[in-house]
Parts: structure tokens; C-alpha cells; sequence
């Protein structure tokens, strides 16, 4: 993360030292009000409070995060660090069934509120099936802002490359529940896609191709194509938000 970084936490813009500045000198934050008048610099960790460590996958790969952050986005860190189990006390969670690469990109977007994987790839770049990780990471772990970007980077994606969701819809199906977003979009996107064969479907599961099938008998003529659908239902429609809040 060599550039200066624009991030919002609580409603305060928070703007990076550059990292040739960070090198030379303590991590700190120039922090100011959205109304734009300066207020004091500040160390990081005053900003972001106390470090804790969250082990990742078999190998139990560690991550340093800022508590208040993590704990900011996502419901679940925020029930384990601040709940009277043995993770708040000890400032450390494990997890042991996920992905290291795809944490990776979940720490760096706690920070940067983008997508970026350690082989440099960023947003609509990412694999489908990494894009498809990402929103179930966010899903069994309460981030509804890292399913949101995650889903608007694979429907970018799959926009523009055409890209095929049949050897993803094992995995989605597996590790979501009946209704989510997720599973929404992968059959909206077979319905409006070129046409529905025999080998598009091979992949699908027995739920799967009923909803296909209720979905298919629903479609309405001026939905065409996948974009044409997208935009008569609105960016939100395949987001998380609490009830009555949209983007």
C-alpha cells in the first residue's frame, strides 16, 4: 500500500501517510471532520484501539488488525472481542476452515475498502470463484459491506468477460441458504444469459434448477439480457442492508 489511502471509519475521513512516510516516521493519521476543519494527528492505534490477532486456515497463518476496525465491520469479530469468551481476553480468534488468500483480501479491505489479492489482482480482476469466497466469508461472518463490493465486482465481471458461473454454482449453493443474494444473481444471470442448455446445467444442484425453472417461467419479455434486468431492479437488489436502508 504504497499510495495515500482514503478509508471512512464512524463517519471521519482518515487519510494515510504515504509508505515512504510511515518508514521514516511513526504511523500516524491525519484525521478531519467531513465539514473539512483539521483536527489533531494522532497514532494509529489511538485511532483504531488495541491489536488483535486473528490465526487463519490449517497452518494458522496470523493477522495483526486494529480491534475498533475489524470489530466496526463485522458483527461476529465484534461479538468475539468484546464478549466475555476466551477470544476477547486473550485478543486472539482462530480460524481454522478459512482460506488464508482470501483473508488476505479482507484485511486489506478493512483498510482500503477495495478488493486486492497478494498477486496484485483488484476488484473485477479477481477470479469468480475468489469474488464467490469473499461474499460467503462475509456472509458466515457478519460484513455485509465485504458482500456488497464482492457481488458488484463479480456481476462487473462477469459483464464484461461473459464469464460462465457453471463450475461456481456447486460452491455457492453448498455454503449459502435458500434466498441469498449470491444464489439470486447466479440464476438471474443463467436465465438472461444466451440460452439455457443441457451443459450449463450439468452443474447445477436439484434446489438449484427448480429455481431456475420458477425463474425461467417469471421471465419477462423486455428482460432479455442480464444488464436490461440489472437495471429495472436497482444496484441494491442483490445487496445487504437492514431493513429499509438502501445504498
Amino acid at each position: 500500500m504504497k499510495n495515500a489511502v482514503y478509508h471512512v471509519f464512524h463517519n471521519w475521513p482518515i487519510y494515510f501517510f504515504t509508505y515512504e512516510q510511515r518508514q521514516s516516521q511513526p504511523q500516524q493519521v491525519l484525521t478531519h471532520t467531513l465539514e473539512g476543519r483539521f483536527c489533531s494527528i494522532q497514532k494509529t492505534n489511538s485511532c483504531f484501539g488495541s491489536i488483535v490477532t486473528v490465526e487463519v486456515g490449517p497452518e494458522k497463518k496470523s493477522f495483526a488488525i486494529h480491534k475498533d476496525l475489524l470489530c466496526f465491520y463485522s458483527d461476529y469479530f465484534r461479538a468475539a472481542f468484546n464478549g466475555s469468551f476466551k477470544e476477547a481476553a486473550e485478543g486472539k480468534v482462530s480460524l481454522p476452515d478459512c482460506d488464508a488468500k482470501i483473508f488476505y483480501v479482507f484485511n486489506g479491505f478493512l483498510y482500503t475498502r477495495e478488493l486486492c489479492s497478494e498477486a496484485g489482482k483488484s476488484g473485477s480482476e479477481l477470479s469468480s470463484i475468489t469474488l464467490a469466497e469473499l461474499w460467503v466469508f462475509g456472509d458466515v461472518h457478519l460484513v455485509p459491506a465485504l458482500q456488497n463490493l464482492a457481488i458488484d465486482c463479480l456481476i462487473g465481471r462477469i459483464q464484461t468477460l461473459g464469464t460462465l458461473l457453471n463450475t461456481k454454482i456447486p460452491y455457492i449453493y453448498r455454503f449459502t441458504v435458500a434466498g441469498s443474494p449470491l444464489r439470486r444473481m447466479a440464476v438471474d444471470w443463467e436465465v438472461c444469459g444466451p440460452s439455457v442448455t443441457e451443459d450449463n446445467l450439468s452443474c447445477w444442484p436439484r434446489i438449484g434448477l427448480i429455481e431456475l425453472a420458477v425463474a425461467l417461467s417469471s421471465k419477462q419479455a423486455e428482460h432479455r439480457s442480464f444488464r436490461t434486468l440489472l437495471q429495472s431492479r436497482g444496484k441494491c437488489y442483490y445487496h445487504v442492508h437492514p431493513e429499509g436502508e438502501q445504498c
